[in-house]
C-alpha cells in the first residue's frame, strides 16, 4: 500500500538504486541522498549522480528544489554498475559499492563538489562475496550491513579502524535472511537495534518488510 508519494523537484531518475540519509553542508540539517547509480544499460553511463535535499520533517511536507544538490562523480577504474550507498556520520564521506561478481568499494570525501566531477577512490574490494545490492550504517559509525540477493553481511568498526579498513577485512558475521524476489534493501532502524529488508517487485503479487532484530 502506498503512503504517500514525494516528488523531488529537479531530480531526473534515470536509474535510482539506493538512498541514505546523513549530514551535509549546513550543520545540524539532515539529508537524503539519492543514488543515479545504477547503470544496466548500454550505453553504459561515464558519470553518475547523487542528488542531495535537506529530509522533510514530517508526512505533510514537501522537498525543497530549491536546496537540491547534485554530486556527480566517476569511478578512477572505468565504468561501474552499483547499487550501494550510505553516508557515514562522522565524516560525512558517501560510499559506494559495485555490484560485481567481486564488489569494489568507493570513498567520495566530504566536502563533496556539486559543480566539478569528482573522482571517486578505490578503497577497496569486499572480501568471500559480491553482487551487492544495499548498504547501510549505523546512526554512530560503528557498524556496517551489505547485502546480496541471498544474504546479509556484517561489519563491526573496530575502535582504530576506519570503514575502509574493515571493509577489506572479512566480515563479522553471515547472517542468514529470509529469501525475497530480488532482495535488494536493507537498513538499520532507529537505534540499530536491528535491521530492515526488503525485495523489488517483480512478479509477487506483493512484497514483505522483513525485520531481524540484534541479539
Amino acid at each position: 500500500k502506498t503512503i504517500k508519494e514525494f516528488n523531488i523537484p529537479g531530480a531526473v531518475n534515470h536509474d535510482w538504486e539506493d538512498i541514505g540519509l546523513g549530514g551535509g553542508p549546513v550543520d545540524g540539517v539532515n539529508y537524503l541522498y539519492i543514488a543515479d547509480i545504477g547503470n544496466n544499460n548500454y550505453p553504459q553511463r561515464d558519470i553518475s549522480i547523487i542528488y542531495r535535499i535537506p529530509e522533510i520533517q514530517d508526512i505533510n511536507s514537501s522537498f525543497d528544489g530549491s536546496k537540491l544538490n547534485t554530486i556527480r562523480f566517476k569511478y578512477p577504474d572505468g565504468v561501474r554498475d552499483a547499487e550501494t550507498i550510505w553516508v557515514d556520520p562522522v565524516s560525512k564521506d558517501i560510499f559506494v559499492v559495485s555490484k560485481e561478481a567481486q564488489s569494489s568499494v568507493y570513498r567520495i570525501p566530504y566536502p563533496q563538489s556539486t559543480t566539478d566531477v569528482i573522482v571517486a577512490e578505490k578503497t577497496g574490494v569486499i572480501k568471500a562475496f559480491g553482487m551487492a545490492t544495499g548498504g547501510s550504517i549505523s546512526p554512530d559509525g560503528t557498524e556496517i550491513l551489505i547485502r546480496n540477493y541471498v544474504n546479509t553481511f556484517y561489519w563491526k568498526k573496530g575502535k582504530n579502524e576506519t570503514i575502509a579498513q574493515a571493509l577489506n577485512r572479512d566480515a563479522n558475521k553471515q547472517l542468514t535472511i529470509v529469501l525475497e524476489q530480488q532482495g535488494e534493501g536493507v537498513g538499520f532502524d532507529r537505534d540499530a537495534k536491528g535491521f530492515y529488508t526488503i525485495g523489488e517487485r517483480r512478479i509477487d503479487a506483493n512484497v514483505n518488510l522483513n525485520y531481524y532484530k540484534k541479539k
